[in-house]
């Protein structure tokens, strides 16, 4: 018969194998799927999921349903600053363009000629 070791020892086996640390595990919390910074799956409690710098899910969540979620990559967003100076810029551009005078069609057959 194989000898049966306790949960908390296994999942504390996996997490030292992928991050060389061993974070807490506390009885009688439901684990949720959490997003390891390598961009792995583990299912742990949200404090030992904090605990190693991870991002949970959520609870009712499991990296078998849900871990193709932490290998996906953030879609980068502009921030707030970001927003503003690319106003600016724009309204830069757009007040160049506005000041040089149209030329139609006409006018440069004329100058051409």
């Amino acid at each position: 018969m194989l000898n049966e070791r306790p949960r908390a020892f296994c999942l504390a086996a996996v997490l030292t194998a992928l991050l060389g640390t061993t974070p807490p595990v506390h009885a009688g919390v439901d684990p949720e799927a959490c997003c390891l910074p390598n961009l792995s799956c583990v299912d742990l409690p949200a404090e030992d999921c904090d605990a190693v710098n991870g991002t949970p899910l959520g609870t009712g969540t499991t990296c078998a349903i849900n871990g193709s979620v932490c290998s996906m990559q953030p879609i980068p967003a502009a921030g707030e600053w970001g927003l503003v100076a690319m106003f600016f810029v724009l309204l830069i551009a757009g007040s160049i363009m506005l000041r040089q005078p149209a030329q139609s069609p006409h006018a440069r057959q004329r100058r051409s000629a």
